[in-house]
């Protein structure tokens, strides 16, 4: 009997460790999957009932559908342009308006999984060189209870999403392939011209010019130089902006303590449960349990990663500054969790290098970490789940109803954009009027 039930133990434990392994390797199109899954998993509503939030028919759609010309792409709204927000708005706002909010929030879904997904490709094999540890590093940044449901699925925030992605790709050298570097350069510069903080990209790209010295490094880093300074040069109209510039940066230091550091590990509950004195020595001990743990372990660390280590501190310290001018610290800045949202993917990142460094484990020891990292992200999670409710928002089905009435009475009388005028008042942020009664 006994021996039957010692059989039974070591076939179960083959099995749990059978599947461990294939479960660790991680194809890039599962964890992709996987990613989308997590984050769709928070934010569904918000996918699948949208409603034209704010700036979204006030700005996005109401622009786009007043001025149909391709000029509106690059309007500025709040000091600076948005160019991807815009673009995908004016290519939206020529279908039927009956679909335009589902189009919106379905972009800027698809946009926040490219930005947690990005990580996963070969171009990030300079930082970390193993294919399955990126991978898993890439889903635990979409596990962890990191922004907010509008971040996901509003498209005027998804300039966050586009700042990680500007980030990341003008860390790493140029693809291989002609079709990569391409789509490098594309998409690079169309993320740089949509976010006022894509400046940090310039001393990135300006120390890479030194480290990787080939002609497509040098074309790639010259590229989104070039985009930095055409973007600062069009793209900014501070007199645009709805408030002045802040240069009282006083408050960064809480900021980076309380936001970028504390929330980013143990989520926002307990920094409201605790409040702001225990965050910040929390913050504080974190900080100096990651030191104690380079300065232990320094010779498993190469220069590149050193070298990867200063810039990422340098630049979450350059978004919190950036951050803290423009915006006024005691209304936005420790409120709004967007202004610490790429500083804490950039934490993530480099602490999921770090474990990487550091943890080398054998077949049972690598499970129980797996199982000790499952069940902090569950805790995290549930913690946080009350800053992820994505409760239908009870104007969806009547904004939807709203502007099927309104296609139906212009069906057939000529272009959409020809028939109605669209301004920032309303229900919705948004009121559709027949041409008539414009001015009044």
């Amino acid at each position: 009997m006994q021996g039957e039930t010692g059989g039974r133990w070591v076939r179960w434990q083959e099995r749990v460790t059978s599947w461990a392994r294939r479960l660790a390797e991680l194809p890039a199109p599962v964890a992709v999957l996987l990613i989308s899954a997590l984050l769709f998993a928070r934010h569904y509503d918000g996918v699948l009932y949208p409603s034209l939030w704010g700036e979204e028919g006030a700005v996005l759609l109401a622009r786009s559908l007043n001025d149909p010309s391709p000029a509106t792409i690059l309007l500025p709204y709040n000091g600076y342009v948005s160019l991807v927000p815009n673009l995908i708005a004016w290519i939206v706002a020529k279908l039927p308006i009956g679909v335009v909010p589902f189009l919106m929030a379905g972009s800027a879904f698809v946009i926040s999984i490219a930005a947690y997904s990005l990580f996963v490709s070969r171009w990030f094999r300079s930082i970390v060189d193993d294919d399955r540890a990126r991978r898993w590093i890439a889903v635990a940044l979409a596990a962890l209870p990191l922004g907010t449901p509008m971040i996901f699925s509003t498209l005027i925030y998804q300039l966050w999403h586009l700042l990680w992605i500007a980030v990341l790709l003008s860390a790493v050298p140029a693809p291989a392939s002609r079709a990569g570097r391409i789509t490098h350069l594309v998409v690079g510069a169309l993320a740089i011209c949509s976010h006022p903080l894509s400046i940090v990209v310039a001393p990135i790209c300006a120390v890479n010019l030194i480290v990787y010295r080939s002609r497509h490094d040098r074309i790639k880093n010259l590229w989104f130089l070039a985009a930095v300074v055409a973007y600062l040069c069009l793209g900014i109209a501070p007199r645009a902006a709805a408030t002045p510039l802040n240069v009282a940066v006083s408050y960064v230091p809480a900021f980076v303590t309380e936001r970028v550091v504390f929330d980013t590990i143990f989520g926002r509950y307990l920094r409201f449960v605790g409040g702001a004195v225990w965050a910040r020595v929390g913050a504080v001990c974190l900080l100096g349990m990651l030191a104690c743990v380079l300065v232990r372990w320094r010779d498993r660390f190469s220069r590149r990663d050193w070298t990867l280590f200063a810039g990422a501190g340098a630049v979450i310290l350059a978004l919190s500054l950036g951050s803290a001018i423009g915006r006024p610290p005691h209304k936005y800045l420790m409120r709004y969790v967007r202004y610490a949202y790429v500083q804490q993917l950039v934490l993530v990142l480099v602490l999921g290098i770090v474990c990487r460094r550091v943890l080398v484990l054998s077949g049972r020891e690598r499970i129980a970490a797996m199982g000790l990292a499952l069940l902090f992200l569950a805790r995290t999670n549930a913690a946080n789940s009350y800053l992820f409710e994505t409760r239908r928002d009870p104007h969806a089905r009547q904004l939807a109803l709203f502007l099927h009435e309104v296609e139906e009475q212009n069906h057939g009388q000529g272009p959409f954009h020809d028939r109605i005028a669209v301004l920032d008042r309303g229900r919705w942020s948004i009121r559709i009027l027949p041409p008539e009664q414009r001015g009044h």
